[in-house]
């Protein structure tokens, strides 16, 4: 017997379960389970809830999925084994064995697929093959049963020759999956031969079979063809009560949308079609379809049909469209309500932003006072994003990061379990070394898991350490290595080298020292680090053998075990982990047990099986986040639909181009895109109280409109005709200005002025903006002060000048600095500000050039040693002794960790090399020697340069006689050589200068000192300067130097250079920028000392006097030779 029970309520569909089970509880034995079949998990937890409120507990009661529960009842009276071969998690490799086995020549199509294919797209094509003949199981069980009778199924349909060589490949491949999977006496595996042989049995074999005398079916979304005829066969022995919603009273499976009739009109078919409810037409063809099968099943067996339509009794739009729904009409024209709040669309400019405002949104709902409801709890509201699993990290940040009275509790359900253990994080990291390569960052990344950092012992104070080692070792990836931890165990042998040897010692077999990082106590973190990086290295080199299966399972279980400590805390997390990995190489064993498996399919394999989304639960308490399928018709009070931008819901789906399924369509067929379109709807019904929907419908960058998903168009479409049409205007611009009252725009930032400046009361009600966040609140404040207030000086009046007693003397070093940045002078020597570096990203990819902060790094290792060798051969008077200085240096060249490796690090090691050899050669040609460094002290009064304006600051004008001490380096008695492996810049100029200075100013009436400074390739010395002229220079410099340690000195080196050598034009360049280059203004130290002023006009004319002042006599005496 069959009994149908339907209703547009899950409450009341409940409500019938549980008469049917006390009723059943009075009838028959309390020691017989009873059964029901549930959809998912989340409505199973559910009904055990409720079964446990209305009887006091929830015993003895078996739930099942439907095609679980049809294999275990058939398998009581036929040969099946304990599970189904033929779900797509098994059959998928027994497809990959024999598509790799055997030759498919005579078959174009498929060898034309497989002929190109890798093992990893072999297996994926198995897979998609695999889930095929699954569908087919349930959808086409004629076919198969057809196949294997060796009878084709195009006879009797429409085909093309693409379709003819389908078939040929698919039927033989089906052919030889049943002839290792079904029982020898079957005509076709699976539950279809039952269909044949039920009117055989018995009741003997019933009675023997013991199956329930009541079987509960609830709450089904659809039923595939194949199950519906054995529930059909079923109903003749035992009851059957299928409890199914059904948004609408009327009978509605003739419906059709208004085309559709045309062009059933058009062919003389419209008889019986109807134009019904636009929106259930458009939405619910899923349902529709479901009903239409379950009425055609029920005029097949003796059947009771009850149904119970439930009306929404509130005065909201979204009752009216639920019972619109109900009674199979439109939205009312007058409806009486008057406010749309109770539906809201939200306009936001990312996810992100669409969960600050779900956050604002849920905090006023649930702080509401209404006399008429209480106000929902957390608990009461669902919120459904179609990619979860992006968003999950958005819902933490959003959720997770408030505290207080505005922190909301929430949970994310049905997510993958691969999101939900790091084990399978860095199982799937572990398989894939062979294509990606362990770098400083994946271990950092790696290193950063709790379960992992316990296991070695390395906490948050080691990592800091690795974190500098890192950046001090360098581990460049190429091509050529033979493993993937090849870099790294090289950058710790740099390391430990590094910790045993000196300072500037010679590379050991090719592996140059790294500078002394590894302090004495750290060096157990460093051997713990090399434990892990020898386990990793291991593990990937097993992984990059093929093996069967079996050992796969030995590899990555082992792994387990190597990398995460068995904790108490995370037992029952590893535990799970091990279960899916067990059911997966179980299948695997079981269809390609002797297959040698490379490390690409046991990947792709694992991903899949552990990226599945879970059937969803349940949580109770908090907000609950899902995918749109988890909770798939559950009621709740305030039902948010999240993400719902083009293309999200239905998304684009596209069927296999050898699916015959989709070529020759049935009335039935699961179709993707109306599924989902039909999961909007479910969710719409859902909704008890408040529907809001939130999409991304600006562009991030340029503010353009973006459409949102189709049922949402489709839903504004809808409510702005039914709320225009109240009105009595049926224009577009009525309906556009209509459509707008379920519109809520959101601003780019949640700290926009708009949601301060409505003055309208923060209601459950009202949907202006509005937002509880008080850090935003203050930040709008500061933002939106009248007028704009700019921004305060740095120092509203200028320092005192610096305090050195009576004997003042200024270090040449910091004499040097100050010329170089003037304003990094300032507030670092004088204020203390320092400004934090941010972490260098870890160079893992091999550079094709090098950077300028890599080739200073090598020209600070090699030409020191070759003008070294230099002097070294003078004071032997041998080139021997300089060919083993310049071999040594070539060696260091070729070992630093810099350069990549291969060919490519050979070509750019010679090259700069060759640089480096040709400087050594110039700087010895210009008469370098061994470096002498040269002490010295100059007495000087400093001097106001009469070109500028005097300062305010007294202090700064009073002529203090000062001392400048210093040591110059390079420095003979009649020249100085300065070098750089550089072009030459505004500050090396700078630099030099003011060297030149010194040695002039400090020079004999008959000496002549000159400067040269080498780089790469640029060359430029200074003409000597008399005495007293190089004083004076010195003095003005000086005072300016003076005030510049007591107020911002406006002088800027690199604008500075670029006015007095190529013009203002060239300077405002220099300044301002370009595409390719920052300019000097985008500087962090002048931005702070400069605060409060408008950099664009920070070149005027001071800073043009100043800059001739300063710059004007370096160019006199400058002359430039290369």
């Amino acid at each position: 017997m069959l009994t149908l029970f339907d209703s547009n309520r899950y409450e009341a569909l409940t409500e019938a379960l549980l008469d049917a089970l006390a009723e059943s509880a009075s009838d028959g034995s309390p020691w017989r389970a009873l059964s029901i079949i549930a959809p998912s998990a989340a409505i199973q937890r559910r009904l055990e809830l409720e079964i446990a409120a209305r009887f006091g507990i929830c015993a003895n009661i078996q739930f099942s999925y439907l095609a679980q529960w049809l294999w275990k009842q058939i398998g009581q009276v036929m040969n099946l084994s304990a599970s189904n071969a033929f779900v797509s998690e098994r059959l998928v490799w027994r497809c990959y064995r024999l598509l790799k086995a055997r030759a498919w020549a005579h078959m174009p199509r498929l060898s034309g697929w497989l002929r190109d294919a890798d093992e990893a797209m072999r297996y994926a094509l198995a897979q998609r093959i695999a889930r095929l003949f699954d569908r087919y199981l349930l959808y086409r069980p004629d076919w198969l049963d057809a196949w294997q009778r060796g009878q084709s199924i195009l006879t009797l349909e429409r085909a093309d020759a693409m379709h003819w060589d389908d078939e040929q490949w698919q039927m033989q491949l089906w052919r030889q999956l049943c002839a290792e999977c079904a029982a020898p006496k079957d005509t076709a595996p699976g539950l279809f031969p039952f269909l044949s042989r039920a009117a055989a049995l018995d009741a003997a074999t019933i009675a023997r079979a013991q199956w329930p005398e009541r079987l509960h079916v609830f709450a089904l979304p659809a039923i595939a063809p194949l199950h519906l005829a054995l529930l059909r066969e079923f109903a003749r022995w035992i009851d059957i009560r299928l409890y199914t919603l059904n948004p609408c009273r009327q009978y509605w499976g003739d419906w059709v949308s208004a085309a559709q009739r045309a062009d059933l009109a058009l062919h003389g078919q419209a008889d019986h079609a109807e134009v019904g409810n636009v929106l259930l037409t458009e939405w619910g063809q899923q349902t529709q379809t479901h009903l239409t099968q379950l009425q055609t099943l029920a005029d097949t067996v003796e059947t009771v049909e009850v149904s119970r339509p439930i009306e929404n009794p509130a005065s909201t739009w979204l009752a009216a469209l639920q019972n619109a729904w109900l009674d199979g009409r439109a939205l009312p024209k007058a409806p009486t309500v008057e406010a749309p709040a109770c539906i809201e669309i939200h306009i936001c400019h990312s996810l992100t932003r669409q969960l600050e405002v779900l956050h604002d949104r849920l905090l006023a709902l649930f702080n509401a006072n209404d006399a008429d409801t209480a106000p929902p709890s957390p608990s009461d509201a669902l919120v459904v994003i179609p990619n979860l699993a992006a968003a999950a990290p958005l819902i933490d940040a959003v959720f997770g990061a408030t505290r207080g009275a505005r922190r909301i509790p929430y949970r994310i359900t049905g997510l993958p379990a691969a999101r939900a253990h790091p084990a399978i994080h860095m199982l799937r990291c572990l398989l894939s070394l062979l294509d990606q390569r362990i770098t400083w960052a994946n271990l950092m990344e790696w290193l950063r898991i709790d379960g992992i950092a316990v296991r070695y012992g390395l906490e948050e104070c080691a990592l800091e350490a690795i974190e500098r080692w890192c950046s001090a070792a360098g581990a460049l990836h190429s091509e050529i290595e033979a493993t993937p931890c090849q870099p790294l165990k090289k950058a710790l042998m740099r390391l430990y080298l590094g910790y045993a040897l000196p300072e500037g010692a010679a590379p050991v077999a090719g592996v140059l020292p790294a500078s002394a990082v590894v302090n004495p106590e750290e060096l157990e973190w460093l051997g713990r680090l090399s434990c892990l990086i020898d386990n990793l290295d291991n593990v990937a080199q097993l992984c990059a053998q093929a093996a069967p299966a079996a050992e796969w399972q030995t590899r990555l279980l082992g792994a387990l075990e190597h990398f995460f400590p068995a904790h108490a805390q995370d037992a029952e997390a590893m535990i799970e982990v091990r279960a899916a990995l067990n059911r997966l190489f179980e299948a695997m064993q079981e269809g390609a047990a002797d297959a040698l498996l490379p490390a690409a399919v046991v990947r792709s394999a694992l991903m899949l099986a552990l990226e599945e989304p879970a059937r969803g639960g349940v949580p109770t308490g908090g907000v609950t986040f899902c995918a749109p399928a988890s909770l798939r018709g559950l009621p709740y009070r305030v039902v948010c639909l999240l993400g719902m931008d083009d293309g999200a819901l239905p998304g684009r789906h596209h069927p296999d181009e050898f699916d015959l399924s989709a070529a020759l369509p049935r009335a039935g067929d699961r179709q993707r895109r109306q599924e989902e379109r039909n999961l909007f709807l479910d969710l719409i019904l859902a909704a008890r109280e408040r529907l809001l929907i939130a999409y991304t419908g600006r562009h991030l960058r340029d503010n353009a409109p973006l459409p949102p998903a189709a049922p949402v168009d489709e839903l504004l479409d809808h409510l702005g005709e039914a709320l225009a049409s109240a009105s009595g205007h049926r224009s577009r611009t009525a309906i556009a200005n209509a459509r707008k009252r379920f519109i809520v725009e959101h601003p780019l930032h949640p700290f926009s002025a708009e949601y301060f400046s409505n003055a309208e009361p923060r209601s459950s009600k009202s949907s202006h903006l509005f937002t509880y966040n008080p850090d935003c609140a203050e930040i709008a404040a500061a933002l939106n002060v009248r007028p704009a207030r700019a921004s305060a000086p740095l120092l509203s009046r200028p320092l005192p000048p610096l305090e050195n007693g009576n004997d003042p003397v200024i270090e040449f070093s910091a004499f040097e600095r100050f010329w170089r940045h003037p304003a990094r002078a300032l507030l670092c020597e004088r204020l203390g500000i320092r400004l934090a570096k941010t972490p260098c990203a870890f160079l893992d990819l091999e550079p094709f050039t090098l950077d300028p902060a890599c080739r200073r790094a090598l020209a600070n290792r090699v030409l020191p040693l070759l003008l070294a060798g230099d002097a070294h051969a003078r004071a032997k008077c041998s080139s021997a002794a300089f060919n083993a200085c310049a071999e040594r240096a070539r060696s260091i060249a070729r070992a630093s960790p810099e350069l990549p490796n291969g060919a490519l690090g050979a070509a750019l090691c010679a090259s700069e090399f060759e640089a480096l050899t040709d400087l050594a050669a110039r700087i010895r040609s210009a008469g370098w020697q061994s470096p002498t460094p040269r002490l010295f002290t100059l007495e000087l009064t400093p001097a106001w340069p009469a070109a500028l304006a005097q300062p305010e600051c007294n202090a700064v004008r009073a002529q203090t006689p000062i001392q400048i001490a210093g040591l110059l380096q390079t420095a003979a008695h009649d020249r100085l050589i300065l070098y750089r492996y550089a072009p030459a810049g505004a500050r090396d100029y700078l630099s030099a200068w003011l060297c030149h200075l010194v040695m002039c100013a400090r020079a004999g009436a008959k000496e002549a000192p000159r400067t040269i400074w080498l780089g790469h390739p640029d060359e430029f010395a200074f003409k000597p300067v008399q005495r007293g002229r190089a004083r004076a220079h010195l003095a003005e410099l000086a005072a300016l130097y003076g005030f510049g340690q007591c107020a911002p000195l406006r002088f800027f080196p690199i604008s500075a250079w670029a006015l007095v050598h190529q013009g203002e034009a060239a300077a405002r360049r220099a300044w301002n920028g370009d595409v390719k280059k920052k300019g000097e203004a985008n500087d962090a130290w002048l931005r702070i000392a400069l605060r409060g002023e408008r950099l664009s006009a920070a070149l005027d004319a001071h800073f043009s006097a100043l800059a001739r002042t300063v710059l004007t006599p370096l160019i006199e005496y400058l002359e430039v030779i290369s």
